[in-house]
């Protein structure tokens, strides 16, 4: 099949066409022949669910699908188990709609895909225990819902909410000419021509065959859909693991064991259907344990077992470990803001946007889990591109509400009279706040910016640092020299110590608040190393000093005067 480039055979609805995923599974199924062909499968797909998909799709009768007739179903690599996903859809020919003289509610279970030999299906059906799944699936979709018994009183309740819109409907006659009254009738009986079944009849049918010809043996626990959040665990986090438990008898004594390193120590914990470990509701099938305070920057290795009261046993995954590294805690802050930009810096396509910069303080870490938001009561509002940010980097977000123009592109904008932004990290069940920043009545290409990098405190910064430090120093290609201004904060006299500044006639300093007013600015003389500021009232200001060529700026906090 045709993967990528000409005229591909799967369109991919979304990512950046490459099909390598895919064609690594296509040629897989197709010509792996290893003894070990179940776990490399369980690797590469949601097995369990789409054996699920793959039996309901058979007592529907829904023909028009990838086993029989190569048809209608998407394939969803999930970004966080990185497996496949089966998901059907454009299911209208099913309960016995017919275009190939074929009885569907008589048709071999396990033989239902026929001569086609779609191998993502029939290779299944050579394993025993994978065709046992198949038939737990079937047999307890047919016993609990898709009978007669069942059924019948929800099918006659919608029939009768939809009659008076169907009535209403003038298309619906020009749909192979059929009527409100044929519509009505179409539940209980066979309309002929491809209609060969009403609903009922059908769904009466396939449950009689089902239960004359099914193959039921005893199965292990099905342990499927295994979680554990946070997906991108930190240092000092608890990890918590969920797993779907199915069985025909009752799940009893699930466990969870785990190590930390790959020749660690192997641990077990008992798992519960409480709803107390981050489980969904209480009996709900779903259950979970806790890996508490998450210490070392090792891996965690982990699998589930559920031996079930006739003495079957269940593992997950078949064989080895799920994995997951432990990671350092993330260090990222709203580092600076610019809610009205009209020619600092431009986007890529030229405008000037408001914008948000993102600082990483710590190790490099991936931005998989962190959102941002301006709105409190809606901290999930726009998750930043799945991305790794280096150490003491700055990665720039664009408040423009402009998606079209690229992934770094926010789904708000940034008031300059008025706004808090804030820094979330998902950690599953919980939430964690990294940073947040608080404007009001911001300046025209003035923005607002922490200092140090990283630090909480916010001051205005009448000139901007996109993608750079905060804390920046500029000299000329001639001249160079070492500095230090102490102390900072000042307190007491407002006595300022200039070290290392090459200051002769031509050098003065401005002082400015937070609001961006120039509150001092003075002449130095030659030789100069003290400014006193006793007359300037306690607060964070930005002190520069400059010769025109040669500029230092840094931020600076008075404590004590006035």
């Amino acid at each position: 099949a045709a993967l990528g480039g000409g005229n591909p055979v799967y369109d991919q609805q979304q990512g950046n066409g490459d099909y390598s995923d895919l064609a690594h599974l296509v040629d897989f199924i197709n010509n792996f022949n290893g003894a070990n062909y179940r776990d490399s499968l369980e690797k590469l797909v949601n097995v369990n669910a789409l054996l699920k998909a793959y039996a309901i799709d058979v007592i529907t009768g829904n023909w028009d699908n990838y086993a029989f007739n190569q048809n209608n179903y998407y394939l969803y690599k999930n970004p966080q188990t990185k497996l496949f996903e089966y998901l059907p859809y454009d299911v209208d020919n099913t309960f016995g709609i017919d275009w190939f003289n074929i009885d569907w509610a008589s048709r071999n279970i396990y033989s239902w895909y026929g001569s086609n030999n779609r191998k993502l299906i029939s290779r299944l059906f050579n394993y025993q225990d994978y065709k046992d799944r198949f038939s737990f699936f079937v047999n307890r979709c047919v016993t609990t819902i898709a009978n007669n018994g069942m059924i019948d009183p929800w099918l006659d309740s919608v029939r009768f909410r939809l009659q008076p819109f169907v009535a209403a409907d003038s298309f619906y006659s020009l749909d192979y000419g059929y009527s409100t009254t044929d519509f009505f009738n179409s539940f209980d009986q066979s309309l002929g021509a491809h209609v060969k079944y009403g609903l009922k009849e059908f769904i009466g049918a396939m449950a009689n065959h089902v239960a004359a010809s099914i193959d039921l043996n005893p199965v292990p626990p099905i342990i499927s859909e295994v979680r554990h959040q946070p997906i991108a665990p930190q240092q000092n986090d608890t990890l918590y693991v969920s797993a779907l438990i199915e069985d025909e008898l009752t799940p009893d004594q699930v466990f969870l064991k785990y190590k930390i390193g790959y020749s660690g120590q192997l641990d077990s914990v008992q798992m519960n259907d409480s709803g107390l470990n981050y489980d969904g509701l209480p009996n709900d099938g779903i259950f979970g344990a806790a890996i508490p305070y998450l210490q070392s920057l090792d891996t965690i290795y982990y699998f589930i077992t559920n031996e079930d009261l006739g003495g079957l046993m269940g593992r997950a995954p078949r064989s080895d470990f799920y994995s997951v590294p432990v990671t350092p805690v993330t260090a990222f802050y709203i580092n600076e803001v610019m809610a009205a930009n009209t020619n600092t810096i431009a986007d890529e396509a030229g405008e000037f946007d408001d914008y948000i910069e993102i600082y990483n303080a710590g190790v490099a870490a991936t931005t998989y889990e962190i959102y941002i938001t301006d709105d409190s009561l809606n901290i999930d509002k726009w998750q930043l591109p799945d991305t790794i940010l280096p150490n003491a980097s700055f990665q720039l977000l664009w408040a423009d509400e402009d998606k079209a123009q690229g992934k770094w592109h926010t789904n708000f904008k940034v008031n300059a009279a008025a706004e808090s932004i804030y820094l979330w990290r998902n950690k599953g069940w919980t939430w964690h706040l990294l940073d947040e920043i608080h404007l009001q009545n911001e300046g025209t290409d003035v923005s607002r910016g922490s200092y140090p990098d990283g630090s909480a405190i916010k001051y205005v910064q009448s000139t901007p640092t996109p993608r750079q430090s905060n804390v920046i120093t500029l000299i000329n290609d001639q001249s160079t020299f070492t500095h230090q201004i102490y102390p900072n904060p000042i307190i007491g006299n407002g006595q300022l110590n200039l070290v290392g500044f090459p200051i002769t006639n031509g050098w003065n300093y401005s002082l400015i608040d937070l609001w961006g007013r120039t509150v001092a600015i003075e002449k130095l003389s030659e030789g100069q190393s003290q400014i006193q500021l006793d007359q300037v009232v306690s607060g964070c200001y930005i002190l520069k000093i400059t010769n025109g060529n040669t500029k230092f700026q840094t931020n600076l906090v008075v404590i004590g005067n006035h």
